[in-house]
């Protein structure tokens, strides 16, 4: 596990021209003749140099020599396009190759200590959560831009409890910036100085996972409610993911509310996988919220496990796939389900509504039915001192029943 700091970037001034292979933006014709010139710009090293796609067509040189456009050598016709190999799964279920991958949660819901769980089973080729195969050992770079030091004793604890230092992980105390394309600490500058320290054998020359925690810190100056933002972001990322040849994991937070990732719908569109993390009391739940190519998977449940002595810290422990209620049943009944299922833990009336497979839209009408059992005594609204979590099925109604 090797921890890189910031290099120098070996490139500045040429960003906006690599990044406009994917941000072309022709200027309008004029009246004067020869004022618009549409020869396509010059492809960059590394696309020129890129293996072509089985089956795609032979890009050829324009009339005046230039090569043309990196779209042309992804053109395919039918027959060709259909014979193109089936998608690869490096972790199954949860990341394809080239995928891109959002994992969001509250601050303090292990988001973090799953993606780190996460990476781990990537470069041991372990199965994921007990759950997910791993194809095989994979490359993985971390790319952060907060807190570093705290990051370390995590790292610490999970390396230790697999046992392994000699692992292919590759941290980056800095996160590139996605956004602004002018910045030298961009997509660009870190696409030559991977490159770089791979012909100097720092690193290897294959990537297969890129993992940036988190999203805000590599996109400084963007709004994330604006889709035009988010449509520059992701071009970028394309970048980062063609150049490199990865798929990439970005770690993002909640909204205020915790009902939802933070910034535009768009940013759901462009994803092929969608997790979330949450807290349940003394646990943690990871669900899908998203997969592109394929069902959603119910929800796994995790507890931090303390690793040796208190000082040592904790690493993640996968406790199984979590109880949810029929469909079939009535919103009351799933209700009712769902926390008889969970007794002892605390929900949100969002959270509740989530879990049992509704619409956000259908919470009031939750809100109202957990209202309704509460006065009815079945189940429990204290808390338990946390506020925004009120409601429970308790442990000593549920010896009631019995």
């Amino acid at each position: 596990m090797t921890i890189l700091p910031r290099t120098t970037p070996l490139v500045t001034e040429i960003d906006d021209d690599l990044l406009a292979e994917f941000i072309v933006t022709p200027a309008p014709p004029d009246d004067s003749a020869g004022a618009y010139d549409a020869t396509p710009p010059e492809e960059p090293d590394y696309m020129r140099d890129a293996p072509m796609p089985p089956g795609a067509a032979t890009p050829s040189a324009t009339q005046d020599g230039a090569p043309p456009g990196y779209w042309q050598t992804q053109l395919h016709s039918l027959d060709t396009f259909l014979q193109r190999p089936k998608k690869t799964w490096l972790v199954d279920r949860i990341i394809g190759a080239g995928d891109f991958v959002l994992l969001y949660g509250e601050s303090g819901h292990g988001k973090t200590h799953a993606v780190i769980d996460l990476a781990f089973s990537c470069l041991t080729g372990n199965t994921f959560a007990d759950t997910f195969s791993v194809a095989r050992p994979l490359t993985v770079a971390y790319a952060t831009g907060e807190g570093v030091s705290g990051l370390a004793d995590r790292m610490r604890a999970v390396s230790k409890h697999y046992g392994r230092l000699d692992l292919p992980l590759y941290i980056f105390a800095d996160i590139p910036q996605l956004f602004d394309r002018n910045e030298t600490a961009g997509a660009v500058a870190f696409i030559h100085a991977w490159r770089a320290m791979a012909d100097a054998g720092q690193v290897p020359a294959q990537l297969d996972i890129l993992i940036l925690d988190t999203l805000h810190n590599a996109t400084a100056g963007a709004d994330e409610n604006s889709a035009r933002d988010v449509s520059v972001i992701m071009q970028t990322l394309r970048l980062l993911r063609d150049a490199l040849d990865c798929s990439i994991v970005l770690v993002h937070h909640s909204n205020k509310a915790g009902t939802d990732y933070r910034g535009s719908s768009s940013l759901k569109g462009a994803m092929d996988t969608m997790l979330r993390a949450q807290k349940t009391d003394k646990s943690f739940v990871m669900s899908c919220e998203k997969l592109k190519d394929g069902e959603a998977w119910p929800a796994r449940s995790f507890e931090l496990a303390q690793l040796g002595d208190t000082d040592e810290g904790v690493f993640v422990k996968w406790t199984g796939e979590v109880r949810t209620a029929a469909k079939t049943e009535t919103h009351a009944a799933r209700c009712l389900t769902y926390l008889r299922a969970n007794a002892g833990n605390y929900f949100t009336a969002d959270s509740i509504t989530k879990d049992i497979g509704l619409t956000p839209g259908n919470i009031k009408n939750v809100l109202a039915d957990l209202q309704k059992l509460v006065a009815a005594g079945t189940i429990q609204r204290d808390g338990g001192g946390r506020k925004g979590a009120p409601y429970r099925f308790g442990v000593d109604l549920l010896a009631g029943e019995k």
